[in-house]
């Protein structure tokens, strides 16, 4: 193998580890985009919950009196 082609081989292979590397980096930052968006509906969710909760309990309270 000539010093030539060794070097295009090398050359080839970095260039297909930066394109792995960067579509690895743009797939983490789309987890963790989806990631935030889960934890919001959960904080959303759960702010409904205790709306509802905090309703019944009142209503409840109001139908013993």
């Amino acid at each position: 193998m000539s010093i030539h082609s060794s070097s295009a081989e090398s050359t080839s292979q970095s260039q297909q580890l930066s394109s792995s590397s960067q579509e690895q980096a743009a797939a983490v930052r789309q987890t963790a985009a989806s990631l935030e968006e889960i934890n919001s509906m959960v904080k959303l969710n759960t702010r409904y919950a205790n709306n509802a909760v905090r309703s019944l309990s009142q209503k409840s309270a109001q139908a013993a009196k």
